[in-house]
């Protein structure tokens, strides 16, 4: 074969393989015509020349030797080129793969997130609807106790005074759905006014001193920062404040809770010290997230949401403030701490 034929054929076997791939690259994955794959298309002819090269080697081969070896690298090359045509096949298989399970991720995201909305609505309305009758309930109870009606029996005075604690205790749960709901629409809005910080401390205290009579806890209040002033939503740090102070009741079943202030530099630290059920300190950091419980709050079956620490530490930093707890384990009690900004001209 003289060397102007074999010429001749390589350049036709070149110009149909680059056709043959062309074809094959766009009409692609069952029939399906897709885009052109430059990056599988460009390692096709980089191999295809290869291939071609190792061919006209061995066509043009001087000695058996020569021919031998371009036949071993030739063989080698196919494989090779094998190997590396199927890896880019599979890696563009994979993305496709993953791009439509990005695309299904996202979807499904969305639809979580259209469900949470209308969870959030929902319990929104239902807490608002129950604010109402709770109220009345409270209401009547409490005129009851006080002798509005009449004199009622000794022994009468104990239930009510627990449907009474009771129902307060369920508006505090409806409080910090409400709250939650208003936090996710980020439509919580705080009333910043200058308080009397003492004034609204010690009226909060006040608040719970029957409560802690009637659970037979030393009930002990130190205030060293009378008439200071703060910059901050009354109605938000008193909800704090008295959520603070009936976790403490309530999580202690004997001994005592100490409430006490202190100033340090341009803060206030109200802490809130108790002898109870204490908190593992590898939970230290959990507490206050949402729909937080620890296993020893469960135990002593007091109810709770998990919400009531979430919604403190939202309300608290949303004012410039800082809340956290210590604890040095499980039955050593816990103290929590709220440090709040004075206002400038204390």
């Amino acid at each position: 074969m003289s060397p102007e034929l074999i010429l001749t054929t390589i350049i036709l076997t070149t110009l149909s393989a680059v056709a043959f791939i062309f074809l094959i690259n766009l009409s692609f994955k069952k029939g399906k015509l897709k885009r052109l794959d430059f990056k599988n298309v460009a390692t096709q002819l980089i191999l295809l020349t290869i291939w071609i090269s190792i061919l006209s080697d061995i066509l043009l081969a001087q000695n058996r030797t020569q021919e031998y070896v371009s036949i071993t690298f030739f063989i080698l090359s196919v494989f090779i080129g094998i190997f590396l045509i199927k890896s880019l096949h599979d890696e563009d298989k994979y993305q496709e793969t993953i791009k439509g399970l990005v695309n299904k991720l996202q979807i499904n995201n969305e639809e979580l997130k259209q469900l949470d909305k209308k969870k959030t609505e929902f319990v929104s309305l239902a807490s608002h609807q129950l604010r109402g009758p709770l109220s009345v309930i409270q209401g009547y109870l409490s005129m009851v106790l006080e002798g509005d009606y009449g004199s009622i029996p000794e022994k009468a005075k104990e239930p009510i005074y627990r449907s009474l604690r009771s129902s307060k205790a369920l508006s505090l749960l409806i409080n910090d759905y409400l709250d939650v709901a208003q936090i996710e629409r980020g439509e919580m809005e705080y009333n910043i006014t200058e308080i009397n910080f003492s004034n609204l401390l010690k009226d909060v205290v006040s608040e719970f001193e029957v409560v802690a009579k009637k659970s037979k806890l030393d009930f002990i209040f130190e205030d060293k920062t009378k008439n200071i002033k703060i910059n901050g939503d009354i109605n938000k740090i008193r909800q704090v404040l008295s959520n603070i102070i009936d976790n403490a009741i309530k999580y202690t079943k004997e001994g005592r809770v100490k409430i006490s202030t202190k100033r340090e530099d341009d803060k206030i630290i109200v802490s809130v010290e108790d002898t109870g059920i204490g908190i593992k300190k590898e939970k230290m950091t959990e507490i206050f997230n949402k729909f937080a419980r620890s296993e020893e709050a469960i135990k002593v079956n007091v109810v709770g949401t998990g919400l009531g620490l979430f919604v403190a530490k939202i309300m608290v930093e949303s004012q410039d403030g800082n809340i956290w707890a210590q604890s040095e384990g499980i039955g050593k009690g816990s103290t929590f701490y709220i440090s709040l900004p004075i206002a400038k001209d204390n």
